[in-house]
């Protein structure tokens, strides 16, 4: 679950949001969202289509997964490992970070 930033409500459900109501509600400044977009880390669930100004709009499913890459970054994982963490549907989240954690040591 993504953490918002003081006195900001997490939306859930059916909700759009743009780079910079994103950038609002986690902190997560714009260049950073843009360039996670870039390298296909992040890329917001839709764009263009039917959206003014072609926006690129994150969902709720695109929150949890900047959660999920703010998590891993937390934990020194790469960009690149936090992708291919986040991509690799057999692996769980828990288990990837248990394997940093016996690297590390």
């Amino acid at each position: 679950m993504i953490i918002a930033a003081e006195n900001v409500k997490v939306p859930s459900g059916d909700v759009r949001l743009t780079v910079g109501e994103v950038e609002k509600l986690t902190g997560v400044p714009i260049t950073k969202l843009r360039h996670y977009d870039k390298i296909g880390l992040l890329c917001p669930t839709r764009t263009g289509e039917n959206v003014a100004n072609n926006r690129k709009l994150y969902d709720v499913d695109d929150l949890g997964r900047l959660q999920a890459i703010l998590t891993l970054a937390e934990y020194d994982f790469t960009l690149e490992e936090i992708g291919q963490i986040l991509d690799d549907e057999d692996l769980e989240l828990h288990k990837a970070i248990d394997r940093k954690l016996l690297d590390l040591r």
